[in-house]
């Protein structure tokens, strides 16, 4: 059960019922947009599949590096221990530690800065594409409530100011396919920009920028945090095991 007294079909569902009694007209509607949303959640899921791909690909040449500058630091520790330096055996042992420790911390920190930076990258390109186009916002809202206005008669829209040419542009595509569909979009001064508030007969959807934005940042949190930490952890052991040696 949801705010308000609202049940939701999903725990990770925004689409809900407010009422103890559904219809079966109605339930078919709410499955419905539950299915949209699921799919919508599951294009996010594969953005971040790929976002995760792209971040073990710069780890592992980060270790790759830290490899290579390891063993150029032991094969000069095993150059000088030959010619029978101690003196110079102590100062590559003790300059093998010390770039070894330097290396992996530096690479660490880069890779935590690539993977953020990935991230915002993501979030970026989706909102630079909803925020040009916000057309393809309300085209992507309208689509979403194809089969559950299929039987409706009047569906009323109500978008942010200033976003009325938008948002009338798309749902009358909208009306035109849906035969005797009457659409009404006005203004809402409540709404901020990038939101769509949509109620017909028997049902209302709500959609957004920022609200698609949170969804796809909370999922690549979601896929990248526990494998970055899990990194850092890894880390700092050899970190400590480096500098005990």
């Amino acid at each position: 059960m949801g705010e308000r007294g609202m049940m939701r079909l999903r725990t990770e569902s925004h689409v809900a019922i407010d009422d103890d009694i559904v219809r079966r007209e109605e339930l078919s509607t709410v499955l419905e947009l539950d299915r949209a949303e699921a799919q919508h959640r599951q294009r996010l899921l594969e953005d971040a599949e790929r976002a995760h791909n792209q971040a073990q690909a710069l780890v592992h040449n980060a270790q790759r590096e830290a490899e290579r500058l390891r063993s150029a630091a032991r094969a000069r520790f095993q150059r000088v221990a030959r010619l029978g330096y101690a003196a110079g055996r102590r100062g590559a042992l003790r300059d093998w530690n010390m770039r070894s420790v330097r290396a992996m911390h530096d690479e660490r920190q880069q890779w935590l800065r690539n993977r953020e930076r990935l991230l915002q990258v993501v979030v970026d390109a989706c909102a630079a594409m909803l925020g040009e186009d916000r057309g393809a916002l309300y085209r992507r809202a309208a689509h979403a409530l194809e089969q559950a206005c299929a039987e409706a008669k009047f569906l009323q829209v109500q978008v942010a100011p200033g976003e009325l040419a938008s948002a009338q542009q798309a749902f009358a595509r909208f009306a035109a396919q849906s035969g005797g569909l009457r659409v009404e979009v006005t203004e809402c001064t409540t709404l901020a920009q990038g939101e769509c508030r949509c109620e017909w007969d028997s049902g209302v959807f709500e959609t957004g920028l920022q609200l698609q934005l949170d969804s796809l940042r909370d999922v690549l949190h979601k896929v990248l945090g526990n494998d970055a930490a899990a990194e850092c952890a890894a880390a700092e052991e050899a970190d400590a095991e480096a500098v005990t040696c």
